[in-house]
């Protein structure tokens, strides 16, 4: 028997992993000697599988309990542990040829006859080890909206790059704004900005949420529109913040990624258009996105 939540190896994919082991098949006919098989959801994220072997009688015989990650990684490392028990467990049910007759003295018949010895319990081998837990690379891009790095609500364009360790990981992010302040009408002016931030988070991964403190750097940009005697104004602000997503598995490698950014700017920034019109970066920023996140 096998049972794995969606989006795990199904029982026919555990078979193939158990066959390219041994030529015993992990599963028999009910009335035999069963090995049973489950994998669900850890409380605190990855995996937890379960391997227990019943003989005949329904008694059970022996158990094992691995967790891991990925669901396919921890398959695979339960499928070695079900090739060392099946083995094991056929061995000791296969039938033997009878040892040839012995000669039966007259003082052994009158002898009083031993006791059968018990039959050991078939004991599960200890598990191979798995392989420890690799640092997976984390490629992200996506939209959003901002407030606070400019005096309107603005788009957003984001790509991302990172790496996760367990339920720790680093991603450094670029957020790129293209947008546009209306001016004085009579005067024929305008105002567009583009920003551009650079953004490095430390996160705590406990799936499907990630907590993180972040820090960014912003480029300003600001130019005036329809002023010949306009200029180009730039400048420098930094900011610090936390933020927190939520993940939607799509597959075992893509989610989709819902993210909410509070920060503090370090340093204001405004520009003055004929001494009446400003842009400015806010106190408080504000940027939600959603993005698509690989992890191969």
């Amino acid at each position: 028997m096998y049972q794995a939540p969606a989006g795990c190896p199904d029982e026919r994919d555990f078979v193939d992993l158990v066959r390219a082991r041994t030529t015993q098949p992990p599963f028999t006919p009910e009335g035999t000697a069963e090995l049973r098989v489950e994998v669900e959801a850890g409380p605190s994220g990855g995996f937890v599988g379960r391997l227990a072997w019943v003989d005949s009688s329904g008694e059970l015989q022996g158990r094992r309990e691995l967790e891991g990650a990925r669901c396919g990684a921890l398959a695979e490392a339960i499928s070695v542990v079900a090739v060392l028990a099946v083995e094991a467990v056929r061995e000791l049910e296969a039938p033997t040829d009878p040892p040839p007759p012995a000669r039966v003295t007259e003082e052994a018949r009158r002898a009083p006859r031993p006791p059968d010895p018990e039959r050991p319990p078939v004991l599960m081998p200890p598990p191979e080890e798995a392989p420890g837990e690799p640092v997976h690379l984390r490629v992200a891009g996506g939209v959003g909206v901002g407030l606070g790095a400019g005096p309107l609500p603005h788009t957003t364009f984001t790509l991302a790059a990172g790496l996760r360790y367990m339920e720790a990981g680093l991603m450094l992010s670029l957020r790129y704004a293209d947008t546009f302040a209306a001016g004085d009408v009579d005067g024929g002016y305008a105002l567009r900005a583009r920003i551009l931030r650079t953004r490095l988070s430390a996160c705590y991964l406990p799936r499907p949420l990630e907590l993180c403190a972040t820090g960014s750097v912003g480029l300003h940009e600001v130019e005036p529109k329809g002023l010949t005697d306009a200029r180009v104004g730039q400048a420098v602000f930094g900011a610090v913040g936390g933020l927190i997503a939520a993940l939607v598995e799509v597959d075992e490698h893509v989610s989709v990624r819902f993210d909410l950014e509070l920060a503090a700017s370090l340093n204001q920034v405004s520009f003055t258009v004929v001494g009446a019109n400003s842009w400015t970066v806010w106190p408080v920023i504000v940027e939600l996105g959603v993005s698509f996140l690989y992890e191969p």
